[in-house]
């Protein structure tokens, strides 16, 4: 069994590589929304490839995780986080699979944009929301703030609100670009809106680790 100095390490290695895994998220929203804005091809790929690199972090720190509650009794504010890095890690992953989705649009429509020019003034400043919102989240795990992680619920609201202006745009009797365009830019808004879904929930649980409250979803 790891004495009590091993285990503040691993505690804060589970801290240090939850960050990591965070920091991941915000080059690969990034990366995704400037592949998606110019239609690049070979950055959207790298978006895709770099995922294969957050399932490993996550999976590996899960393990770790796993391994403390087994190998030792955590209690308070360790026993939170222990217990808040299973579904934190899950939410960080499911974020870069949303980045993904996101990458793997702009391969289906390359050397083609698949942002109608209607909605690409919107869609840029959803890409630009969606990497501050992460931004903001990596920040609150390094510094383990509290107040970083309530600015990411509140930050929400601003994506949501971006999220129904292009809905209504969508939706407009003038319409130009057909539907095939309207679902791309239907999906993109959902995955741009369930990744920072994704990150509210992550900051939530830090929240929750921090002050024992806050993890109610």
């Amino acid at each position: 069994m790891p004495t009590r100095s091993a285990f503040r390490e691993q505690l804060e290695g589970l801290w240090t590589r939850m960050a990591d895994l965070a920091e991941l998220q915000v080059v690969a929203i990034e990366r995704a929304s400037s592949a998606l804005l110019d239609a690049n091809r070979q950055l959207a790929e790298l978006v895709i490839t770099e995922q294969a690199v957050t399932e490993q972090l996550q999976g590996d720190l899960e393990n770790r995780a796993m391994l403390l509650l087994a190998q030792q009794q955590p209690v308070a504010t360790d026993l939170r986080l222990v217990l808040a890095t299973l579904p934190a890690s899950t939410a960080l992953q499911r974020m870069g699979g949303l980045a993904e989705h996101v990458a793997k649009t702009t391969r289906l429509r390359a050397p083609e944009s698949a942002v109608a020019d209607k909605v690409r003034h919107t869609m840029t400043e959803i890409g630009a929301a969606a990497t501050s919102i992460a931004g903001t989240l990596t920040l609150a795990i390094q510094q383990r703030d509290p107040e970083l992680a309530a600015e990411v619920t509140a930050s929400d609201e601003g994506m949501d609100a971006l999220h129904r202006q292009l809905f209504t745009q969508l939706l407009a009797p003038d319409w130009p670009h057909g539907v095939p365009a309207a679902v791309d830019a239907a999906l993109l808004g959902r995955y741009y809106e369930r990744f920072c879904d994704q990150a509210v929930s992550v900051a939530r649980r830090i929240r929750f680790v921090i002050t024992g409250a806050g993890a109610d979803r």
